[in-house]
């Protein structure tokens, strides 16, 4: 998620997009290497569009949605 959400970043400040810009984790993969979205590997969901300032949300396991906000 962190991935993503760097990615997230470094996309709306090259596109000038604001902090709530709703990222379809997508369009990201020019900006993480490999150039793919990762998974988590709890489940094969795929993660869903979020916005930038919020940060993704992990679409198979809540707790590490929470984990980020813990440090």
């Amino acid at each position: 998620m962190e991935i993503i959400w760097g990615a997230a970043g470094s996309y709306c400040l090259e596109n000038k997009k604001p902090g709530n810009f709703v990222c379809d984790p997508q369009i990201l993969t020019n900006y993480m290497k490999p150039a793919r979205v990762p998974r988590c590997p709890l489940g094969d969901t795929d993660y869903t569009p979020f916005v930038v300032d919020i940060g993704p949300k992990c679409p198979n396991c809540a707790v590490h949605t929470g984990i980020r906000y813990l440090k």
